[in-house]
């Protein structure tokens, strides 16, 4: 995993900000965690690596550190947590970026595996039906069944043939 202060983050892409943002945002997140604040610090940090179903190479470097404080969030977030980093890993299985150095590579992979169990944990909760439907799509997505997940993200925009499936989804 790349420590929070190398200077390797100022070389990674990002939708807004620069790549040495990302460790700071990462931080105001963290400090957020349980507060009012937390969503709002999650999208500004989530924004600067994911964008309509895309990433960037800074999402492969920052969410192994997003991993590892997941348990310590609030228990009313998760699921968003969980159907954003669906949506990473989506994007990482559908194109991967060449870029990624191996060592990052192999960090994110082994984060993406010990969510796991939290991710299909958050399926217990009461969610709004469309809510659960992108979490189950995250789920299958970080489980590596990556066309199930986008299958059940994308039903809305599918044809009218599926509007029931949707429904009853």
């Amino acid at each position: 995993m790349l420590a929070l202060s190398d200077p390797q983050w100022t070389d990674f892409d990002t939708y807004s900000d620069e790549g040495g943002d990302i460790p700071d945002n990462f931080q105001a997140w963290m400090a957020a965690i349980g507060t009012p604040d937390e969503e709002g610090r999650w999208g500004w940090l989530r924004d600067q690596f994911l964008c309509q179903h895309t990433i960037k190479d800074a999402a492969i470097a920052i969410v192994p550190h997003i991993c590892g404080l997941l348990p310590s969030t609030a228990a009313d977030l998760r699921h968003f947590y969980a159907i954003d980093l669906g949506q990473v890993h989506m994007a990482w299985r559908s194109n991967p970026i060449k870029t990624v150095p191996p060592e990052l590579a192999a960090a994110y992979e082994t984060s993406i595996v010990s969510i796991r169990p939290w991710a299909c944990e958050c399926l217990t909760r009461e969610l709004h039906p469309v809510h659960f439907r992108y979490l189950m799509s995250a789920c299958a997505s970080l489980c590596d069944h990556t066309a199930l997940g986008r299958f059940l993200f994308s039903l809305d925009g599918l044809s009218d043939d599926f509007a029931k499936l949707a429904a009853y989804l």
